[in-house]
């Protein structure tokens, strides 16, 4: 499973994009497994074992499955 806020839209000035410029990726076509669920609700099953997040949910995000965590970014606060 795939998070993450907006959409997101390739150029030709990213790398190795040719074939993805001009498609639009939102959480919605990245996850079409989800079937009109909640993500929260979705990852709480046991069709979910990994979620991959970028811009979506904060650090302390209350998921009982939640056994390790990778952040890549400056932390505060």
């Amino acid at each position: 499973m795939v998070a993450f806020s907006g959409e997101v839209k390739f150029t030709d000035k990213d790398p190795n994009s040719e074939g993805l410029i001009g498609d639009k990726f939102t959480e919605s076509n990245m996850n079409p497994n989800l079937k009109g669920r909640d993500m929260r609700k979705a990852f709480d099953s046991d069709d979910y074992q990994v979620m991959i997040v970028a811009n979506k949910f904060q650090t302390g995000f209350d998921q009982p499955k939640l056994c390790a965590m990778y952040v890549d970014k400056k932390l505060g606060g």
